[in-house]
């Protein structure tokens, strides 16, 4: 099950684990996304432990 992250918790999250933690790369991914003109979506996979960034138009398939 996924279930979506703000924004906030991912900064407090790359904060407390520092600049080199992934979280600092998922907030740069979503960043790319929006300088593109989307909207980004972060999700936290509870089975597999990880959080990973789409686009709301990749949820939404308005990019086809």
């Amino acid at each position: 099950m996924r279930v979506e992250v703000t924004v906030d918790m991912l900064k407090e999250a790359a904060i407390v684990c520092g600049p080199d933690s992934n979280f600092h790369k998922i907030l740069m991914q979503g960043l790319q996304f929006e300088e593109q003109g989307l909207t980004p979506v972060y999700l936290f996979d509870m089975a597999l432990g990880v959080v990973e960034v789409t686009t709301e138009e990749r949820i939404d398939k308005k990019y086809n």
